[in-house]
């Protein structure tokens, strides 16, 4: 019974092998996947910070600028005051630069006789030579102190005392 319908015999027909996993892969064209960048949103979180938030000190943290605007009232020797401007600008070299210009005047004050800059010269000397991170600090303070402390005395200036002590 012929339907009029030529069919080709049913081992003729070209079979189709199980899908692979390519095969569910579209292909794009390397221009256009090049073209569309992928872009990541990261979800925004509401911060708590503010502008007006007050000022953040560790644990253990003192603020020593207050004790250098002043001058050396609180101090009752040189030695005390020089050794604990040192030890705060050990702990705080940055501190340097907003300091020294107050630190300089009050010594101006308080170094009038040779005695007291030999004291001054030495202190400086044992912190720079004991200390291993304030050697630089050291040597910027005694540089600061050579061009602006106002007294001469005739065993020399405190140049002249720090370069005879290191010899």
């Amino acid at each position: 019974m012929s339907d009029g319908f030529d069919r080709a015999p049913e081992q003729t027909r070209p079979q189709r092998a199980p899908p692979s996993p390519q095969d569910n892969i579209p292909q794009q064209n390397s221009e256009s996947a090049m073209a569309k960048p992928q872009v990541v949103v990261a979800p925004v979180l509401m911060s708590k910070l503010s502008v007006n938030a007050p000022e953040f000190y560790p644990s253990g943290y003192s603020n020593y600028t207050e004790s250098y605007e002043d001058g050396c009232e609180d101090y009752p020797t040189l030695s005390e005051y020089v050794q604990d401007f040192l030890n705060h600008l050990t702990e705080q070299p940055g501190s340097f630069e907003t300091e020294i210009e107050q630190f300089a005047e009050t010594l101006n004050g308080w170094v009038t006789t040779d005695v007291a800059l030999q004291e001054l010269m030495e202190l400086i000397y044992q912190q720079a030579t004991s200390i291993p991170n304030f050697s630089y600090m050291g040597a910027r303070l005694c540089n600061y102190l050579s061009h602006h402390l106002t007294i001469s005395p005739q065993s020399g200036n405190f140049r002249q005392l720090l370069l005879k002590r290191s010899v």
